[in-house]
C-alpha cells in the first residue's frame, strides 16, 4: 500500500505542475495577442490564424 500512495502523490504532483504550466502559457501567448493587436489595430488575424491586411478587404473583424 506505500507504493500506491507514493504513486498518487507523484502523479497528484505532476498533473498540478502541468496545470499551472499550461495555464502560464495560456495566459502569455494570449497577452502576447493582445499586444500585437493593441500595437498594429490596422491589422487583423483571420480565422485561419494568418495575418490579414489592412482591413481594405471588406473583413475589418478583429478577432480576440
Amino acid at each position: 500500500m506505500p507504493e500506491l500512495r507514493w504513486t498518487l502523490l507523484i502523479i497528484g504532483v505532476l498533473f498540478v505542475v502541468i496545470l499551472a504550466w499550461w495555464e502560464r502559457r495560456r495566459r502569455i501567448r494570449h497577452r502576447v495577442r493582445h499586444l500585437t493587436l493593441v500595437v498594429s489595430p490596422g491589422r487583423f488575424v483571420s480565422d485561419d490564424g494568418s495575418w490579414g491586411g489592412d482591413g481594405a478587404s471588406g473583413n475589418s473583424r478583429v478577432n480576440s
